[in-house]
């Protein structure tokens, strides 16, 4: 601006016996180009603020996509690797080797083993009694809930007859009537049957013995064949093992050996879940002598 005044003023000097219409004419421009001058750097400076803001915004929203996306994929990954912990969790077994047993068992499932009182369901306790070999063994879950045992018992015995029996599909009806022949014989009472025969159940061969659960009832074949014809009265409480037993000396008395077991479910236990996990752990129980 100062500029253009000195060169105003030059001409005015140089040309005062010029003519002034030349002179306004000059001047005139010069300030036209000004006016134009201002009004291209106004215009610039404007175009060079909305550009800014322009970047600004499209790099603000860029951040916040971004950090939408990582939460996303983060959120994605912890759900994944949980899912992935509890199908572990749920597919891991172990074996289990005791003194006497051995079976696969679920993760966080115990099998324990006794040898003295404590595992036993019924005996006489004349003071001196003393014991050797599997008594008996409870099989727990994961929050060491007692599912199924096994207890030693001595001295059983009946006059056998059924008040109850359980028949199934293939329960031949012949056995069925000879258990009501038994019974009434006996005159302790008339045999209900528990008709299964359209029940749901799961076949479930351990120890040498063939069962079938029904919820959380097993039952078991007093033998191995086409049929089932369901061990009813003492019989179906109590099994004998081949494989398994127990030593028990009584003081003085010459030490004598019993292989007869209470069996069952803890009638609580009611989760299918559960109960299918005890399926599979009892279908993998063996003696370990014969392992």
């Amino acid at each position: 601006m100062f500029y253009t005044l000195v060169i105003i003023k030059y001409i005015m000097e140089k040309t005062q016996k010029s003519n002034k219409k030349l002179i306004l004419v000059i001047i005139g421009i010069v300030f036209v180009c000004i006016l134009c001058g201002l009004v291209l750097s106004v215009l610039g400076f404007l175009g060079l603020f909305t550009y800014k803001q322009e970047v600004s915004t499209t790099s603000n929203n860029q951040t916040v996509t971004e950090e939408i996306v990582n939460t996303t994929t983060n959120s994605t990954n912890t759900t994944n690797n949980t899912e992935s912990d509890e199908e572990m969790n749920e597919s891991t077994t172990s074996t289990f080797v005791g003194k006497f047993v051995i079976a696969n068992l679920p993760g966080g499932w115990n099998i324990k083993e006794y040898s003295d009182k404590n595992g036993m369901s019924a005996f006489a306790d004349t003071g001196e009694v003393s014991f050797s070999g599997l008594t008996g063994l409870e099989i727990t879950d994961e929050n060491n809930s007692i599912v199924f045992t096994l207890k030693g018992i001595d001295g059983i015995g009946g006059a056998g007859g059924c008040l109850s029996l359980a028949e199934f599909q293939d329960t031949q009806a012949n056995y069925v009537q000879s258990i009501k022949t038994e019974t009434e014989a006996l005159e302790i009472g008339t045999t209900t049957v528990v008709n299964l025969k359209n029940a749901e159940y799961v076949d479930i061969n351990t120890l040498n013995h063939r069962f079938r659960r029904v919820n959380n009832v097993l039952y078991y074949a007093k033998d191995f064949s086409s049929y089932f014809n369901t061990a009813c009265g003492i019989d179906a409480q109590i099994i004998k093992l081949d494989e398994l037993s127990f030593t028990i000396k009584d003081g003085t008395n010459t030490p004598y050996t019993a292989n007869a077991y209470k069996f069952g479910i803890t009638p609580t236990i009611t989760s299918e879940s559960t109960l299918e996990k005890l399926d599979s752990i009892l279908i993998s129980l063996k003696a370990k002598n014969i392992s």
